[in-house]
């Protein structure tokens, strides 16, 4: 990787379309299971879809769904390379180009520029609203991190529950205890900022994310 520069994904096509992912570990992965990297909810992507890795400074796709996942409509079989500006298919469900280190702004300075009244840091685990740190439980974090990577779309209880509480049973888990969690979060979010809900219920569809610039 070249000094200052990190690789992306960034969304082309898809509900998740215009999002940016920075690859800042050594593995990112994708798939339908709420605790990858890249979450995408839809019937035609596997829970663990597919899973890129660097090795060597450079970054490589291998496949593990059902569906497949090609890379400039070849369909991916074994470790792939990448290179600045492929195009990934997530079976029928996303559409993802791979912007190279080199092609992409340095880390440092993105950190430094104002993408909203909150910043998550899904490296570090680290919620900042408004520049003060918010302190959150783990299951707090983990709704609030699905919210965060789907600002502007509606999340309903069901995949919030997912989420949370992957190993449970869902028909354990009742809407009181999700809106409870919610309460909790919301209750936090507003002793560091009070002019603004980031937290929207949509009545009988689910929640929605409001990120506003600084």
């Amino acid at each position: 990787m070249k000094p200052g520069g990190v690789a992306a994904l960034v969304v082309a096509g898809g509900a998740l379309k215009g999002q940016r992912f920075d690859l800042t570990g050594e593995t990112f992965t994708i798939g339908r299971e709420p605790l990858c990297d890249l979450f995408i909810e839809e019937a035609t992507v596997s829970r663990k879809h597919a899973t890129l890795q660097r090795i060597d400074e450079k970054w490589f796709i291998t496949d593990t769904s059902k569906n497949g996942t090609h890379v400039n409509s070849q369909r991916v079989s074994g470790l792939v390379a990448l290179v600045n500006g492929d195009k990934i298919a997530i079976a029928t469900a996303a559409q993802l180009e791979f912007v190279g280190s080199g092609d992409t702004i340095p880390l440092s300075l993105e950190e430094g520029q104002a993408v909203g009244r909150m910043h998550l840091d899904r490296k570090t685990r680290e919620v900042r609203l408004r520049g003060q740190l918010l302190i959150l439980s783990a299951s707090q974090y983990v709704m609030l991190e699905l919210f965060y990577l789907s600002s502007g779309e509606i999340r309903t209880r069901d995949q919030v529950s997912r989420a949370v509480w992957p190993d449970d049973d869902p028909a354990g888990i009742t809407e009181q205890m999700i809106d409870a969690l919610v309460k909790r979060l919301r209750d936090k979010m507003v002793l560091l900022d009070a002019d603004h809900d980031y937290i929207l219920t949509v009545r009988g569809q689910g929640f929605r994310f409001s990120n506003p610039q600084v």
